[in-house]
This record gives structure tokens, sequence and C-alpha cells, in this order.
């Protein structure tokens, strides 16, 4: 069962990608752009999509795979801090 999480960021898009695969170095690998692209390591597949708008930068990030032992309310606590390093 696949979940979306969705942020509104100050950091541009074209800069984006490269601050979350800063935080997310040695754990998942990003492979796409500043728009949209899939996510991959330590039992979870997932994408992501970033729309550059007015008030900021949305960043869509949907979950596809997890491990079972982890629950969503962790994985929401976990992004929710790391979306605030963004």
């Amino acid at each position: 069962m696949a979940k979306q999480f969705t942020y509104m960021v100050k950091t541009p898009a074209k800069d984006l990608v490269r601050v979350i695969e800063e935080k997310l170095q040695g754990q998942m690998v990003l492979t796409g752009d500043e728009k949209s692209g899939k996510m991959e390591g330590k039992g979870f597949k997932g994408r992501y999509q970033i729309e550059e708008l007015e008030k900021g930068t949305k960043v869509s990030l949907i979950i596809d795979q997890k491990p079972w032992m982890i629950s969503w309310v962790l994985i929401q606590s976990k992004m929710d801090a790391m979306a605030r390093t963004w």
C-alpha cells in the first residue's frame, strides 16, 4: 500500500534534489531530476515529484514499498523532521 507525503519548502527545485541526496547519502539512491524521479534503498522504494510554485517548492514523496516492521507513524515523523531541513 503506497502512502504519499507532501511538503512545501523554500529551497528552489533546482537545488532540492541535491539537498535530499545529501541527507539520504548512503541510505537511498535517487534517480531522476528536479521534477521527478525514483528512490530506493534499505527495503524502501518510492517516487518523488517536485513542483516550483510562487509560494515555494512543493515536494510529493510516494512510498510504494517499505519494510513490514516499520510503521507509517515512524516514517511520517522521520519524513517531517527531515523535510524541515530542506
